[in-house]
């Protein structure tokens, strides 16, 4: 499909091998250049050539290798790759890293990886398009399968994506293109997926193949032992012609932009059933039994409600709710003898069927709907807000302005950080941002008020604020957040910390952790706070979003280190080398920012705020007096200037200590006063 724009496989090895040999990584590549050219190599050498390129260079390198040639500017869609989204397929699974699929759909086409776990169901659950990358993404380096060492760890360790490729060939009618039978790729693939089904792919699948000089042996062993038949031309000495291919297939379907008639309802799909499971243990049911029903799945669970132990028969079905599936539902309560019974299903309800479910007392609910209701949160929001307005914050609140950083520099022209923060909570890819800035510059503050703005507009996330000067000691992350949401927040968790998990799974947390080099502090180690920042960065998820405050000091940029961070299973990230560095350059799903001082702007800004009568006076008198004006510049030490700085007549007794004692004295004065009770 990518040819001749990109290299086929034995080409691709080769040129990683000449660039790594022209940037002296590898001198002595004879035995790797020997298993891709080599007379006497079979299939599985591409694969092993492939690992031991990739063991010798390292991420970095490799990553900057692939980098320059996929993600090369020049590349465009092909006539192949435009007359895809003509034809109506339900999804287009890919082996390519490279954007050219994605570039020929509309901009809003979804596009996961095998590592989108939590997306892919619905690919196959609601029937949504995607393209999905089964060998990972040039733009995610984690997600990049390229050796044998790869394929079984990356692509079906995972339950949940073995769900989703099993479901998918057992289900569908799939179309391999631009594949041949020494494709180490494909071989490898369908090796492990047959052994995943059993030994049987099940459907009828086809491939379109350069089919002339083809081993008629080897031919029908393929085909039998994959049940995939094989498209070509045997007069053909080239490569198929893919785009005349397609535009045949488009002539002799009728309906080609049109979905395809549904002959039977969709079948509820293992990945639906493990789906459901968690979503039940989430909201604190313990499941007793799992079986299938007419048109769906029943499980039959219970859970406590104070002292009484309540059973609930849920029945699940993929399709709109008829008046039918409630009837099915209300007989089955009787059989099983539950006090409640509850229809989840994978589509919004219309109105009448929840006028006909309450007449049988009985709960429906889409699955959107139904994990709204995993935690009550209205309580805990209104005393967030509450709380803000009481703070007064915004009264004195300037927006503060940051830089981006790149390889672990800070980079650019300032940018406002409210409308970075608000784009990078709208970017679904973009899910963990550590915020860090020096003393008193206003992270704290900012924190509080994105929590504030983010409870106010109503729509999409929970902000939870744990302030991490609570917590001094090494922790699991699972005791941090139970202990916030249960003791701190008054949030009833029915799941426990499932509970959590899932609704940060789900998209429906804002998670700030404000305050890290406070804890690192408090705790006296910085091992068990680095320990500590990784029991949080297990939070980041496709769908998370998390953002960590933290003095700029705090964050060590290794120099010599190599492969200080590991992308483990399930999205986790751990310290795999080096004892004192927290390093994020080149992560993916790691951003980080650095909060700037105050410019001369924001400074006077800040004035008519805290001093509305005299700002001007006062701001003069600071531009007069070098010291003072070079500590302006941050929002916690202007604020002391704006509230002392008057009350000092002799301007060279003016520096920080004379400022800092001033600024005690009255603060003890205040407090003092207000301490002694009224006559």
């Amino acid at each position: 499909m990518s040819r001749p724009q990109l290299p086929g496989w034995v080409k691709l090895l080769e040129r990683m091998l000449d660039w790594a040999a022209k940037e002296s990584i590898i001198r002595d590549d004879a035995d790797v250049r020997e298993l891709i050219t080599g007379t006497d190599k079979v299939d599985n050498d591409l694969l092993l050539a492939a690992q031991e390129l990739r063991r010798r260079l390292g991420e970095r390198n490799f990553g900057q290798f692939l980098r320059g040639l996929f993600r090369d500017k020049t590349l465009q869609p092909s006539e192949a790759h435009r007359l895809l989204p003509q034809l109506n397929f339900a999804a287009v699974l890919t082996t390519n890293y490279d954007k050219l699929i994605e570039s020929a759909y509309p901009a809003a086409t979804p596009a996961y990886t095998q590592l989108s776990l939590p997306e892919l169901p619905a690919v196959s659950r609601d029937r949504d398009f995607a393209v999905v990358k089964v060998h990972g993404d040039i733009d995610w380096l984690d997600s990049i399968v390229l050796g044998q060492a790869d394929y079984r760890k990356a692509m079906f360790a995972s339950a949940a994506f073995r769900v989703f490729l099993i479901n998918t060939f057992t289900t569908r009618t799939v179309l391999f293109l631009g594949c041949s039978l020494t494709d180490p790729d494909l071989l490898a693939f369908l090796d492990e997926l047959v052994f995943q089904c059993n030994g049987q792919l099940g459907g009828a699948h086809f491939a379109l193949m350069r089919t002339k000089g083809m081993n008629a042996l080897k031919r029908r062993n393929f085909e039998d032992r994959f049940g995939i038949r094989i498209l070509g031309d045997d007069a053909e000495g080239g490569f198929p012609d893919i785009p005349a291919f397609l535009r045949q297939l488009q002539s002799e379907s009728p309906t080609a932009s049109a979905p395809p008639p549904t002959a039977a309802p969709a079948p509820v799909t293992e990945s639906d059933a493990q789906d459901i499971a968690s979503l039940l243990e989430a909201m604190g049911q313990r499941i007793l039994d799992k079986r299938p029903a007419q048109g769906g799945l029943h499980f039959l669970s219970e859970y406590k409600a104070g002292a009484q132990v309540r059973r609930v028969l849920t029945c699940y079905s993929p399709q709109s709710v008829r008046p039918v599936e409630l009837e099915r539902l209300h007989q089955a309560i009787r059989t099983y003898n539950v006090d409640e019974g509850i229809l989840l299903t994978a589509s919004p309800v219309p109105t009448d069927i929840q006028k006909s479910a309450r007449a049988l007392d009985l709960q429906v609910w889409d699955r959107d709907a139904f994990v709204g209701r995993l935690a009550d949160f209205t309580l805990y929001l209104d005393k967030l807000k509450k709380e803000y307005k009481e703070a007064g914050i915004e009264q004195y609140y300037v927006p503060l302005r940051a830089r981006l950083e790149v390889k672990g520099e800070a980079h650019g022209q300032p940018v406002a950080l409210d409308d970075f923060v608000d784009r990078w909570l709208e970017s679904p890819e973009r899910n963990h941002l550590s915020l860090l800035g020096d003393f008193g510059t206003g992270k704290t503050w900012f924190s509080q008020r994105l929590a504030y703005r983010v409870a106010t507009a109503g729509k999409g996330r929970i902000p939870i604020r744990i302030a991490l000067r609570d917590y001094s000691r090494a922790y699991d992350i699972e005791q941090v957040l139970t202990d916030a949401f249960s003791n701190r927040f008054d949030v009833k968790l029915g799941g426990g910390f499932r509970t959590i998990r899932r609704l940060n799974d789900e998209g429906k947390l804002l998670l700030l952790f404000d305050g890290f080099d406070e804890m690192e502090r408090r705790a006296g180690d910085y091992r068990t706070a680095l320990d500590n920042f990784w029991e949080i960065a297990k939070l980041v998820a496709p769908r998370a979003k998390v953002l960590l405050t933290c003095r700029t000091a705090f964050f060590r940029h290794r120099t010599e280190e190599e492969d200080v961070l590991k992308q483990g299973e399930r999205h986790e990230v751990r310290l795999v080398k080096g004892e004192d560095v927290i390093d994020l350059s080149d992560r993916r799903d790691f951003e980080v920012v650095h909060l700037t001082e105050f410019d001369d702007g924001q400074i006077r800004e800040a004035l008519r705020k805290l001093a509305p009568a005299d700002w001007e006076a006062l701001d003069a008198r600071i531009r007069a007096l070098p010291q003072i004006e070079d500590l302006a510049h941050r929002p916690v030490l202007l604020e002391m200037i704006a509230k002392t700085l008057p009350a000092i007549a002799r301007d060279e007794d003016l520096n920080l200590a004379t400022l800092y004692q001033h600024y005690t004295d009255n603060l003890l004065q205040l407090r003092s006063a207000e301490s002694i009770p009224p006559n």
